[in-house]
């Protein structure tokens, strides 16, 4: 019994452990983007979208290949990772972007 108890435990912890590297949700990446996103955390210029704008960009990242830490930098940190990946990834988007009439 004492060891089905320490599996389910060892099972819940790590359930809970992946939990936290997710993928944000649409409404906190458009937040974020209302609020500020910055090209890195020493950098003065910034993107502030309105909320249309900011809603319909967080969607067009969402569905993208965007890494889920990228993501999550910018709605925790609200930073940019740049990178060779993240820009090749944006410069595919760039069709679906001008949609949000953000460009």
């Amino acid at each position: 019994m004492k060891k089905t108890g320490a599996i389910i435990g060892a099972v819940l912890l790590l359930t809970s452990a992946g939990c936290g590297n997710s993928r944000p949700s649409t409404s906190d990446v458009s937040k974020a983007l209302q609020d500020g996103v910055k090209s890195s955390k020493s950098s003065k210029s910034e993107l502030k979208l309105k909320k249309k704008q900011a809603d319909c960009v967080a969607k067009v990242f969402e569905a993208s290949k965007l890494s889920d830490a990228t993501l999550t930098s910018m709605v925790d940190d609200h930073t940019y990772k740049q990178n060779t990946t993240n820009d090749k990834v944006l410069a595919g988007l760039s069709t679906k972007l001008a949609k949000c009439n953000v460009t």
